[in-house]
């Protein structure tokens, strides 16, 4: 199954540049993106994989997304600005994971990582529901 996603994958890419969907530096970025991620899929365990994409793809370029867009409407906007903005709730975030966790572990119940998909999942509605909003006013680059 894995080979298949990965041909998938590269047809499509193949077929988007051929109808011109994408620019071949586009496509040249998106194969390299896609090389280094079947690696580390391949090579790494799952949990520590996916961790990994997380913060070094899905959440960099997000992040540099939202810079792009607040920078489009105040102007002067940093990266270090949208650090001291966001820094309170992701510290909250963090603060409210580390409670679920040791809430279990005072009650005896160990480390239940679906509790912590839920949480996660609590997190993420809102922060999906200002992404989608985001991108639709965001300007195509």
């Amino acid at each position: 199954i894995c080979i298949a996603l990965l041909a998938g994958n590269l047809w499509l890419a193949i077929y988007l540049l051929i109808q011109r969907k994408v620019s071949f530096r586009q496509f040249a970025e998106e194969m390299a993106n896609f090389t280094v991620l079947s690696l580390l899929f391949v090579n790494t365990p799952l949990l520590l994989g996916f961790a990994l994409y997380f913060v070094g793809w899905h959440s960099l370029s997000s992040v540099m997304d939202q810079v792009r867009f607040f920078r489009e409407r105040l102007g002067r906007y940093s990266l270090k600005d949208y650090v001291r903005n966001t820094l309170p709730l992701s510290l909250a975030a963090i603060a409210g994971l580390a409670g679920l966790v040791g809430i279990q572990s005072s009650l005896g119940m160990g480390f239940n990582i679906g509790a912590v998909f839920i949480f996660i999942s609590v997190v993420t509605l809102p922060h999906m529901i200002l992404i989608d909003q985001l991108y639709q006013e965001l300007p195509v680059i």
